[in-house]
């Protein structure tokens, strides 16, 4: 049996291999190495590695030529293998195709082979040609970043029909509140307009009965029934927006301190109230008694949500609603404002009983609790002041 041809065993190898000599000239090649990188053995033998594969001169970044030098030199330095990470480097394609450079990329690994002395004699260049896996890479990092762009638009038209749904829902709302409103403060006049003569007459009655009568007691009882009537009608012309008002400049922190003490007074000691008055808070144009009677309406029905007792605390601030805030609240205008803030440790509500809560005569107190107007008032009174209420509750909490 004859000697086995090393030569054709190492042409004919599966692998892409060149053997460079210590000048780093090419003095040997594999058959997958020629097939891979489009050359024929007569070409490339015997030239330089740099001359035969130069850097892609069409592309500013390439580096292939500086990495592979720098592994080679290292390898030649330190007399040990060198694998490097992939590397792009271009392949200039046969001068019958055009001559063009081809984008590759390679995972190579160049090896020394040293001599009886410890002398690198060869170095073997290996190559795989892991251009599929990149461009496959790509093409997936590609589509994760079109599909995150596809789920981002489809969350975003959720949330804008969403926004629509909860626009709609505040727009009938809002026109449901403003016919109540004008039922409310047509009735809440014309009713007025008959307490005054009903109060009117008792007045005259009474004055021209024996201070012994005993006609005089139910009279009496008319004039305070009357009288109770008339608060009834101002809450109902203050929800309509119909009431007369004093408006003046004022500031709130100003109004909640001097609330304090009548809200201790007026809650009990089993609610601990809590200020967080904002420094150098904006002044706003509002009635006193009106910002006075909102402080106290919330702070009552806090205390009825809190019948163990809890804590209650009026906030203020500054605020800057931006142009995105009104797309999601109908009612409110991009602008500076002063934000009063309440809020308690109360059992919360659901998101029906909060749809109705600004309705007059709506409540959830039992009978002879509670008249409902309480909240429509204070409804009233902002928006006639020009600004808008938010609310936000959960049961429980």
């Amino acid at each position: 049996m004859s000697a086995p041809d090393f030569r054709l065993l190492f042409e004919s190898a599966p692998g892409a291999y060149l053997v460079l000599s210590p000048s780093l000239e090419i003095v040997g090649v594999s058959n997958a190495y020629l097939r891979s990188t489009m050359t024929y053995r007569e070409d490339i033998v015997g030239r330089g590695l740099f001359d035969v594969f130069p850097d892609n001169p069409d592309d500013p970044a390439a580096d292939g030529v500086g990495n592979l030098r720098a592994s080679l030199n290292r390898v030649l330095s330190a007399k040990a293998a060198d694998t490097m990470p992939v590397q792009k480097y271009d392949i200039r394609r046969p001068a019958a195709e055009g001559g063009a450079f081809e984008e590759r990329y390679w995972a190579p690994v160049n090896s020394p082979v040293l001599g009886p002395d410890g002398r690198v004699l060869y170095i073997i260049h290996k190559v795989d040609d892991v251009t599929d896996f990149v461009r496959l890479k790509r093409q997936g990092t590609e589509q994760h970043r079109l599909t995150e762009e596809l789920r981002a638009e489809i969350r975003a038209r959720i949330q804008s029909e969403r926004d629509k749904d909860k626009l709609q829902a505040q727009l009938l709302q809002a026109q449901k509140m403003e016919a109540v409103g004008r039922l409310a403060g047509g009735v809440a006049h014309d009713f007025n307009n008959l307490l005054t003569a009903i109060n009117g007459f008792a007045h005259l009655v009474l004055g021209g009965l024996p201070s012994d009568s005993p006609l005089a007691a139910d009279v009496r009882e008319i004039e305070k029934a009357g009288q109770r009537a008339g608060v009834l009608t101002r809450q109902l012309l203050a929800f309509s927006r119909r009431q007369v008002l004093q408006p003046r400049i004022l500031g709130l922190n100003e109004v909640l301190t001097d609330l304090h003490r009548l809200l201790g007074r007026l809650l009990g000691a089993d609610v601990q109230i809590e200020t967080r008055l904002a420094p150098e808070l904006w002044t706003v144009k509002a009635d006193p008694g009106n910002v006075e009677q909102i402080v106290l309406n919330l702070a009552v029905n806090a205390r009825d949500a809190m019948p163990a007792g809890g804590r209650l605390v009026l906030e203020t601030a500054n605020v800057e609603l931006g142009q995105d805030y009104p797309r999601t609240h109908l009612d409110a205008e991009p602008g500076p404002y002063v934000m009063l803030a309440v809020t308690d440790t109360g059992h919360g509500m659901s998101k029906a009983v909060q749809s109705r809560i600004f309705e007059p005569f709506f409540t959830t107190k039992g009978p002879g609790l509670g008249t409902g107007l309480g909240l429509a008032t204070i409804y009233g009174i902002v928006k006639q002041a020009g600004g808008s209420l938010y609310v936000y509750s959960e049961p429980g909490q």
